[in-house]
C-alpha cells in the first residue's frame, strides 16, 4: 500500500509540475514580450474600439453612398429641361454669397483672390442688375448667427477648427436667405453663366442644387437654393448631433460639417425629397471646356491627412486585414499548440 501511494504521490507532482512548467512559460513569455510592443497594442486597440463605436455607422452609410454610384442623382441636363407644371413656383434668389476671415484682402489689387471676386462681381453686375454679392467675415458670421440663430452658438463655439464654424454658416445663411454660395476659389467664366443653371431649377421645381465630387459623394463649395428649403432646414437640425471627434483632423471636419457630411443627408434622404435636389454633372461643375465654374488653387484648411479620402478604399482593407492579424495572434495558447502538432 505504501508502495502505491508513493506512485500515485509521484504522478501528482509530475502533473503538477507540468502544470507550473507551463504557467512559468507562459509568464516568461510575458515578461520577454516587449512593453513597448503591448502599449502600441492596447492603444491601437482602444482606439480601433472607439473610432469603431463612434462612428461605424456613418462609415457603412460611406460605402453603401459609393456602392450606390450614380443612380441615387438627379442631374442637371440643361439640353433636357423638363418644366413641371402644377408645382409650387421655385425662386432661387440672385445673390452669391461669399466668405472669408476678414475684408482686408479687399484693399490690395495684387492678389489672385481679389482679382476673381472683383471680376465675378463685375461680370454678373453687367449681365443683369438682379444679381448681389455679399461677403461674409469671421466676425460678420458671428453677430448674424447670435441675433437670427442663437441657439446655434454653443455648438459653433465649441467646434474646435474654423473650417467647420464656416462649413455651418454657409448652411444657415442659405437656408435663411437662399442664394447661391461659391467658395473664393470658385471664379467666374465669362462665356458661362450661372443663370442657366438657377433658370434650369427654377423650371424644373429643384429646391436645390449640389455638385458631384471625386472621389465620393457631393462637394459643398458651390451650392444653390431657395429660400427656406427643407434640405437646408434638415442640415442645420443635424450639425449639433455630427459635432464630435472622427479619430483625425481630415475626417473630423468631413462628417461633422463638411462635404461627407452634407453627402450622407442627401443620401438618407426618401426618393421623393431627392427629386426636389438637382446634382451639377462634373461636366457642369469640374472638366475642362464644359464647366461653370473657375477651381482656383484653394483647400488651406486640408491637413496631411487629407490622402485618406483619396485612398478610403485601399485603407479600409488594409485596416481589416491588422484586425485579423491581431485576432490570430491573441487566439488561445491551446489552439495554437494543437495547430503546431498538426504541422
Amino acid at each position: 500500500m505504501d508502495f502505491e501511494a508513493a506512485v500515485v504521490d509521484t504522478a501528482v507532482m509530475t502533473v503538477q509540475s507540468k502544470h507550473l512548467g507551463v504557467e512559468n512559460n507562459r509568464n516568461i513569455r510575458k515578461e520577454q514580450r516587449p512593453k513597448g510592443k503591448r502599449l502600441i497594442l492596447l492603444s491601437a486597440t482602444l482606439f480601433a474600439i472607439y473610432w469603431t463605436s463612434n462612428i461605424w455607422l456613418t462609415l457603412i452609410d460611406t460605402f453603401n453612398l459609393y456602392a450606390a454610384g450614380d443612380n441615387i442623382y438627379n442631374f442637371i441636363n440643361l439640353e433636357k429641361l423638363q418644366i413641371q407644371i402644377g408645382n409650387t413656383p421655385v425662386e432661387i434668389p440672385r445673390i452669391i454669397h461669399r466668405m472669408w476671415p476678414n475684408d482686408e484682402f479687399l484693399k490690395q489689387d495684387n492678389l489672385e483672390i481679389t482679382s476673381n471676386f472683383n471680376r465675378c462681381i463685375d461680370l454678373y453686375r453687367k449681365r443683369s442688375e438682379s444679381w448681389t454679392t455679399v461677403l461674409w467675415t469671421d466676425h460678420s458670421i458671428r453677430e448674424w448667427l447670435q441675433t437670427h440663430y442663437p441657439q446655434f452658438i454653443s455648438t459653433f463655439d465649441a467646434y474646435p477648427f474654423q473650417i467647420q464654424r464656416v462649413d455651418a454658416a454657409r448652411y444657415f445663411i442659405l437656408y435663411h436667405y437662399g442664394g447661391v454660395y461659391m467658395d473664393m476659389d470658385i471664379g467666374c467664366y465669362r462665356t458661362k453663366d450661372i443663370g442657366d443653371l438657377v433658370d434650369y431649377m427654377e423650371a424644373s421645381g429643384k429646391l436645390v442644387a449640389l455638385p458631384q465630387t471625386d472621389p465620393v459623394g457631393l462637394s459643398n463649395d458651390v451650392m444653390f437654393a431657395s429660400k427656406n428649403s427643407a434640405f437646408f432646414r434638415e442640415a442645420i437640425d443635424a450639425l449639433p448631433t455630427k459635432n464630435r471627434w472622427f479619430g483625425i483632423h481630415y475626417l473630423t471636419v468631413l462628417y461633422s460639417t463638411g462635404s461627407l457630411f452634407l453627402s450622407l443627408l442627401y443620401y438618407n434622404q426618401k426618393p421623393l425629397e431627392r427629386r426636389q435636389i438637382a446634382i451639377i454633372p462634373p461636366r457642369l461643375y469640374a472638366e475642362s471646356g464644359t464647366r461653370y465654374f473657375r477651381h482656383l488653387p484653394g483647400s488651406t484648411w486640408h491637413g496631411k491627412d487629407q490622402w485618406i479620402v483619396r485612398h478610403w478604399f485601399v485603407l479600409a482593407i488594409i485596416l481589416f486585414l491588422i484586425m485579423l492579424l491581431l485576432l490570430w495572434n491573441r487566439r488561445p495558447l491551446r489552439f495554437r499548440r494543437k495547430q503546431s502538432k498538426l504541422k
